[in-house]
Order: C-alpha cells, then structure tokens, then sequence
C-alpha cells in the first residue's frame, strides 16, 4: 500500500503479495473501482441519482450528483480534463520550468507569479520591477527619500541626524563643544550623540609619553616630491633645487636665458638643466667674471 497507495480510492489494506482497496462506510465500489454513495444536496435530503450510482457518469476520480445532473472532479494534486472525464496528475512547474523571476505559487493545471514586498508585477506577469517609494510618496522620511531595489532609506539635510525609527530627523549637536578629551588630544563630532579622540591629521600617539608627535611624512617613500622633501609640524613640503621652478610636488627647469637681466650674459646665453652658462661672439673670450667677453689679443 505503500507504493500503490493511489490505486484505491478510499482504503487500501495490505495483504500477502498484493494489495486490496476498500470503501468508506457508507460507500459501495464500481466495477472500475471507485467507491460511490448515496449523495445529499444542502438540506440533507436524499436526491435521486443522475449518473454517479449507476456508472453511467464514468468519472475517473470523484462524481458529485446534482440535481438533473452530474459533475466530475478530481482528487488534490490533479487536473480534470473535460475532453474525456480523466484526471491528469498535476505537474509543479516551480520545481522544473517556469519563468517567474521571484516567487512561484503551483495551480492545478498551471502557476501564478508574484513578487517580493517593494516589488510589481509587470503585464507579462512574470517580471517584477521595483517599486519607487519615493516618487509615489509612499515614504514616511520627515527630510530626504533615497529609493533602493526592493525599499526605500532616509536621509536627513547637512546637520541632522537619522532618529533610531529611521524616518525622522533631529538636529546633531556638536558632542565636542564641551570638550571631553584629554588637553593633548583632538576632538572629532560624529554623527549622533558621539565623539572620538585622536590626534590631528599629521601627527601619531606615543603610547610612552602619552603625547601626539609630529609624523616626519619624508621619512616615508610616498611623500611624492620630486626634489626635497622637507618635514613641517604636522605637515610637509616640497621643494625644488635652485635653477628649477615648484609645480605641486614637480619641479621644472628654469629657463634663465629668456630673461636678461637674471643671466647677466654680454653677448650668448647657454640653457642647461637647473642653470645656464655664457659665451662671446667669435673674436671674443669670457672676462674672470664668465658673464662679459673682451676681444681676443689676437685672431687666434
């Protein structure tokens, strides 16, 4: 019975090398092995039979008699098929091949698609697309309603803070204005009744002196400056060799030719990178000064 528990229609009994189907009290089996009754409508009274006692209904599974007829239906699980007064199994299509894209509910013969709480069901009624609280003023955020997939979070305007509920605001005190921390130690506000302690941006806690101390920035690889990097309390600085020009952390080559009066040469001016030399025009050679040029005692 075990295994062949859907065979009978009302009691299966388990006998030596086969099984054996039964009726309920009341009940009497056909030739095909339902079991059928005496059926009464609504007040209890006894109707005539119009097709389910005599066999002339052929139901597969279950024949209710009406009054001047009589109906087929079908045990849970199956779906009646007009054409021939069968019952076919019901097939699961969400345990193999249905389209829903969130939520899969099985009907007899078919399925519904429905979609998770945030979400509408699309005309194709398979896709779901977000719903936009927001936009629908379905929200309850006393400030700003930022929509996300499925939901909605509030937000509040610059200087207020989000109540533990998550929809109203109140105003964020400053926490540091009372200066709770330590006379060697900065003050951070955070959003909410909260603060923290530290030290100020370029500068680290010495566990032993119990004191902030410049961090020296050039000590490091990462400082960037292209030339000279030099240590300032709780910063740092670049700079460039002399006959160069700060860019940021770059350094670009000066070009003291261009101006006369820096170079000071009397005749050519030479540009090198991060300097420049002078030259004469031929027949002439440089003064002990290497800026003027004199004329040559001879032609050589």
């Amino acid at each position: 019975c075990t295994r062949y528990k859907e065979s009978c229609h009302h009691v299966c009994t388990n006998i030596p090398g086969s099984f054996k189907c039964s009726c309920h009290n009341g009940y009497r089996m056909t030739h095909s092995g339902q079991c059928i009754g005496n059926v009464y409508n609504l007040s209890k009274a006894l109707i005539p039979d119009f097709g389910c006692l005599d066999g002339r209904s052929n139901c597969q599974q279950i024949c209710i008699n009406r009054e001047g007829f009589f109906q087929c239906k079908c045990y849970d699980g199956y779906t009646y098929n007009t054409n021939n007064n069968t019952c076919i199994r019901d097939v699961d299509e969400c345990q193999s091949f249905h389209k829903c894209i969130q939520h899969c509910r099985n009907t007899n013969g078919s399925y519904d698609c429905s979609c998770h709480y945030g979400y509408k069901l699309l005309k194709d009624q398979r896709t779901c697309e977000d719903i936009n609280e927001c936009e629908l003023n379905r929200d309850h955020c006393e400030h700003k309603c930022e929509n996300v997939d499925g939901w909605y979070n509030c937000l509040c305007f610059s200087g207020y803070i989000l109540r533990w509920y998550g929809e109203t605001c109140s105003q964020d005190l400053d926490d540091c204005s009372s200066t709770p921390c330590p006379s060697n130690l900065a003050c951070y506000n955070q959003k909410g009744p909260s603060y923290s302690c530290g030290c100020d941006s370029g500068y680290k806690w010495n566990t032993t002196l119990k004191i902030c101390q410049d961090v020296d920035e050039c000590s490091r690889e990462d400082h960037g400056c292209e030339h000279t990097c030099v240590n300032q309390n709780g910063t740092y600085a670049c700079e460039c060799d002399v006959g160069f020009l700060k860019d940021g952390f770059s350094c670009s080559n000066i070009d003291e030719c261009l101006v006369e009066d820096d170079n000071g040469c009397e005749h050519i001016c030479f540009d090198t990178q991060g300097s420049y030399f002078c030259g004469c025009h031929d027949g002439y050679e440089l003064e002990l000064d290497i800026k003027s040029c004199k004329q040559c005692k001879n032609n050589n």
